[in-house]
Order: C-alpha cells, then structure tokens, then sequence
C-alpha cells in the first residue's frame, strides 16, 4: 500500500485499496495525520457518499460509531436502491454539497446523542 498527498486529500493505492480500508486504515494510523503533541487513539468518523461503492465506507464508519450521510446525484436520485441503504445512512434530499449542508443539523444532533453516553 502507498500513501501519498497531504493529510487533506490523500490518496491511497494498492491491492485491495478502497474507501473501507482507507478509513481503517487512517483510524489504526491517526497519529501520522495529528500533530505529535496530541494524545488520540482513533476517529470518530464522518462519512459523506453518493455512490454504491460508498456502501462499505458507510458500514466501516458505523462500525467505528461514526456517521454516515448519503446524498443525491446530479439526477437528484439515490445512486444506490432504496433496499441497500441501510437504517443508520442519513439520507439526504438533495444532490452534493446541497446535500451535506442539509445533513448538518442531523449530523450535528446525532453527534450530541453519541457524547450524551459514557464511555
């Protein structure tokens, strides 16, 4: 596997490369993305996705807590079947980045509901 980019927008390649093993693969390495000084030990994972390949990235995220947000293409349909989208997805109406600023408040509401619980 090889990594390159900044920790902004990097890129992630090799045999089995995919949006699931790059999230893991962020979360078991967080200390190469954060600044030494800072004591983490993993992510709570915000995930935003318009396709069916974003299927496995929004499972890996509710795996690890996190949250998943599925928004609408530019034909303003879900590119994934109504029947694949599982119960956790937050769906929105609307098509890219109108989309992941209407999923904000309920992003925001879940994430209160996840510090609402002792660790």
């Amino acid at each position: 596997m090889r990594v390159f980019g900044e920790a902004q927008h990097m890129h992630i390649i090799g045999k089995d490369a995919n949006k699931r093993n790059a999230l893991r693969f962020i979360n078991d390495n967080i200390k190469l993305f954060l600044s030494q000084n800072m004591e983490v030990d993993g992510m709570l994972p915000i995930v935003f996705g318009n396709n069916v390949n974003d299927l496995a990235l929004f499972r890996q995220a509710n795996e690890m807590n996190g949250i998943g947000v599925l928004v609408k293409n530019a034909k303003d349909s879900y590119s994934i079947p109504e029947e694949e989208i599982d119960s956790y997805i937050i769906k929105a109406q609307q098509p890219f980045g109108y989309g992941i600023k209407e999923a904000i408040p309920e992003v925001v509401r879940q994430l209160h509901l996840i510090a609402s619980f002792p660790v």
